[in-house]
C-alpha cells in the first residue's frame, strides 16, 4: 500500500528523490534496481529533480519526507490525504479550502 500512495502522487505530478547518506557511486545500481523491481520511478538520487529558483546546491528540497526515522506512517498518511485532495481538484477543477 505504501508504494501505491507514492505512485498515485507521481501520477498527479509529484517527484520522487532518493536522498541517502550512503555512497551513491557504490549503491546506485542497488537503489535503481530496488525501485525498478518495486515499480517505483525515481526522478533523482541526492540531487533536486528540477531547477530551483534559488539554486540546486545544498539540501534537497522536499514537501514530504518519507523516512523510517522521521514519522514514516504520518508522512504516508499526509501524502495519501494530499493525493486524494489534489486528484479531486484536478477532476472537478475546484479548489478545496482546508480549515483548521
Amino acid at each position: 500500500k505504501n508504494l501505491k500512495i507514492i505512485r498515485d502522487a507521481q501520477k498527479l505530478g509529484a517527484y520522487v528523490t532518493i536522498n541517502t547518506a550512503s555512497n551513491v557511486d557504490e549503491r546506485r545500481d542497488f537503489i535503481e534496481n530496488y525501485c525498478k523491481d518495486n515499480d517505483l520511478h525515481i526522478d533523482s538520487i541526492n540531487v533536486n529533480p528540477i531547477d530551483l529558483p534559488y539554486g540546486n546546491w545544498g539540501k534537497i528540497y522536499a514537501n514530504i519526507i518519507i523516512d523510517d526515522r522521521a514519522g514514516l506512517n504520518e508522512a504516508l498518511h499526509i501524502l495519501e490525504y494530499a493525493t486524494i485532495i489534489v486528484g479531486e481538484e484536478k477532476r472537478t477543477n475546484k479548489k478545496y479550502q482546508i480549515s483548521e
